[in-house]
C-alpha cells in the first residue's frame, strides 16, 4: 500500500515538474502546500527508513545529491534561457492563434517540439550521470544489506519500468536513488537526519 500511494505522489509530483512550463499560471495554496510537502516527506522518509542509513552514511552522500541538486538548478536555468529567447516568436504565435484563428507555423511548432526534446535528453542524461555518481557513494559507504534493502525497496514494474525482469541489482538501486534520494523532498530531510 505504501508503495502504490508513493508512486501515485510521485508521478503527479514528476509530472507537474515535466509540464511546469506549460503550465497555466496559478495561485497555490500554502497551507496545502506545506501539508503536501510533508506528505511527501513522510513518504520520503518510508523509503529511507529501511535503508538504516547512518549519520555519518548520510553525511557523506549529501555532497553528491547536493552537486545532482545544483546541477538540476542550472540545467533549469539554462532551459529558462532558451525559453526566453523564444517567448518573443511565442507571443507572436499566441496572438496569430487568438485573433485570427491560425495554427502555430510549422516552423515554430518544429523549434519548440526540438527544443523540448533536448531538454527531455540533457535532463535524463543529467539524472543517469546523478544516479550513478550517488551509486558509487553509495557502495563506498554502505554495506551489502544497505544496498540490498535499496535494491529491493521499488517494484520496477510498479514503476512502469519495461522489462522489470532484466534488471540488475545496480539497476534496482538506481530506480531507488532516482525516485527517493535525487527527489526534490529527500536533500531537506537527509539534512535532518545528518544532525
Amino acid at each position: 500500500m505504501r508503495l502504490a500511494v508513493f508512486c501515485m505522489v510521485a508521478m503527479v509530483f514528476g509530472t507537474t515538474v515535466a509540464l511546469a512550463p506549460v503550465q497555466q499560471p496559478r495561485k497555490t495554496n500554502p497551507d496545502a502546500d506545506r501539508i503536501n510537502y510533508k506528505i511527501q516527506r513522510l513518504l520520503i522518509m518510508d523509503q529511507l527508513l529501511p535503508v538504516l542509513l547512518t549519520k555519518e552514511q548520510v553525511k557523506a552522500l549529501l555532497p553528491v545529491i547536493e552537486k545532482a541538486r545544483q546541477d538540476e538548478i542550472d540545467v533549469e536555468k539554462k532551459e529558462l534561457e532558451q525559453l526566453k529567447a523564444i517567448e518573443p516568436e511565442l507571443d507572436k504565435e499566441l496572438d496569430a492563434a487568438i485573433k485570427e484563428r491560425k495554427t502555430p507555423t510549422d516552423e515554430f511548432t518544429a523549434k519548440f517540439n526540438k527544443m523540448v526534446g533536448e531538454f527531455t535528453v540533457k535532463r535524463r542524461l543529467l539524472v543517469d550521470l546523478s544516479a550513478f555518481a550517488v551509486l558509487k557513494k553509495m557502495k563506498e559507504v554502505c554495506n551489502d544489506g544497505q544496498l540490498k534493502a535499496a535494491e529491493k525497496a521499488l517494484d520496477p514494474k510498479a514503476m512502469g519500468e519495461k522489462d522489470p525482469e532484466s534488471f540488475t541489482s545496480d539497476q534496482k538501486i538506481i530506480l531507488w536513488i532516482r525516485n527517493v534520494l535525487l527527489d526534490r523532498a529527500s536533500y531537506d530531510v537527509l539534512v535532518d537526519m545528518s544532525r
